[in-house]
């Protein structure tokens, strides 16, 4: 059955800036798992512009390439090609990457654009990298990144420092309103799924598996959950049932020995050795790929945490930059970044994301409750949590 993402409670997640180091630390557990393990995000055409369809002729300034003039490119990226293919490179911060998951990258921009940038993706804790890079920015030393892969509390931050373009640097991407992050400064490329439940498929049955976060609550999972140490999961699990229902939940995980391990990939990882059955934290399909006897319960509810790609604002090569998020936000774009790291935006047909959505009801936290309750949440249930 499918879902239509369209009422999606959309807006975006963010911050007010850097608060305190705790509260980074506290997230850091969180963003990992985007980072180490990705979970989430498909995609769609970014506009009217028709990427990938036939071309009676190829865009301006003919020498971009085979792939290029084979196919119609918004007016904006096609005056970009000559300056991307000088700059030759394009550094992103915010995955966690391979070898062979750069060399996928590199074919996959290729096929598309007609030539080869040299395409390096880099990763660690966001938190603590925004942190690092604020800092920097303040003894005038440069960032050496140009696109910043990461949620909107993350690149919130980073704008507020001043380290982010303006918008006028998305214009070129013609992008719907639903895939532009960040107040208009970030390009939409994957959802995350950070508080969903998967099993252990050799020690239980999809039919057994929770349906509802409630199920958590059933004897049988006494001391078989484990999740990532972070009390974020809980805030959100609150926009969804109401501060009430969602301070029940935590408390009766307390109850059921829920066991806490730094990131989610380790969470992941603890239910594929059968130490634990369950796990709070990211979708299976990565490791699942991989002969992971995980998989995804079938829950009644999908929380969508959005990802963008943000220009820096000392990006050293922004026009490649410029077409790497482009890349990123089409069709075809979205099957390679799936096909490497199991991302894309949930509205990207027959991705890893898009079937983590269908039959369920999707919800997206909005900007104004996560500004006027997170703080708050995030201190009392870790409180209650034991999460310090």
């Amino acid at each position: 059955m499918g879902v239509d993402v369209s009422p999606i409670r959309c807006a975006t997640t963010a911050w007010r800036g850097w608060r305190t180091a705790s509260r980074g630390l506290l997230l850091a557990a969180m963003l990992l798992a985007a980072c180490g393990a990705p979970a989430g995000g498909g995609g769609q055409s970014p506009g009217a512009a028709g990427a990938g369809q036939p071309a009676a002729s190829g865009p301006a300034g003919g020498t971009s390439g085979a792939g290029a003039s084979a196919r119609a490119l918004p007016a904006g990226i096609s005056a970009l090609l000559d300056a991307a293919r000088r700059e030759g490179r394009v550094v992103t911060y915010g995955v966690t990457s391979t070898p062979a998951d750069e060399a996928a990258m590199r074919q996959a921009f290729r096929d598309y654009f007609g030539f080869e940038l040299e395409l390096v993706f880099e990763s660690g804790l966001h938190p603590q990298k925004a942190a690092e890079l604020l800092a920097a920015a303040r003894s005038g030393v440069r960032s050496g990144i140009d696109l910043f892969w990461s949620s909107e509390l993350i690149l919130n931050d980073l704008d507020h420092g001043g380290l982010l373009q303006d918008g006028k640097w998305l214009e070129p991407l013609d992008l719907q309103p639903e895939n532009l992050m960040m107040r208009g400064k970030g390009a939409r490329v994957h959802d995350s799924f950070l508080i969903n439940v998967l099993y252990n498929t050799q020690q239980v049955s999809a039919a057994d598996a929770p349906h509802r976060y409630q199920d958590l609550l059933q004897p049988r999972w006494q001391g078989a959950i484990v999740a990532p140490r972070t009390a974020s999961q809980m805030t959100y699990l609150t926009y969804v049932y109401g501060e009430d229902a969602a301070t029940e939940l935590a408390q009766g995980l307390v109850r059921q020995k829920i066991a806490f391990v730094p990131t989610y990939p380790d969470a992941t990882a603890r239910v594929a050795s059968g130490e634990y059955l369950l796990s709070m934290g990211q979708n299976a399909e990565r490791e699942a790929r991989r002969g992971a006897p995980v998989a995804d319960a079938p829950l009644d509810v999908a929380i969508v945490v959005p990802w963008a790609v943000s220009l820096m604002s000392d990006a050293e090569h922004p026009a490649a930059a410029t077409l790497l998020a482009y890349f990123l936000t089409t069709p075809e774009g979205q099957r390679a970044i799936d096909q490497t790291w199991a991302n894309s935006r949930a509205s990207s047909p027959d991705t890893s994301a898009w079937r983590v959505v269908q039959g369920k009801q999707v919800i997206q936290p909005t900007l104004d409750w996560l500004e006027r309750e997170e703080a708050r949440l995030r201190a009392k249930y870790a409180d209650i949590l034991g999460i310090r």
